[in-house]
């Protein structure tokens, strides 16, 4: 995780795991409709308990952690 990324300061446009980019096109300005890479990979319930909870709602998880976890579980 970044050092800039911390629960107390969760930032929309970083991933909350690995605090890189997450791409996603609502945090990047989009609409809830915008097309995004999310919408073709599946979040289980075990990788969303990883996000911090001052995080959810909030931060998008990446792509690359969307699929490592998905090839992992």
């Amino acid at each position: 995780m970044s050092a800039s990324l911390t629960p107390s300061s969760p930032c929309a446009n970083l991933c909350p795991l690995c605090g890189q980019t997450n791409a996603c096109a609502q945090a990047q300005g989009g609409s809830a409709d915008s097309p995004c890479w999310c919408s073709t990979v599946r979040f289980s319930p075990t990788l969303l308990a990883r996000v911090p909870e001052a995080q959810r709602g909030v931060s998008c998880i990446c792509e690359a952690c969307a699929r490592a976890a998905a090839q992992t579980e």
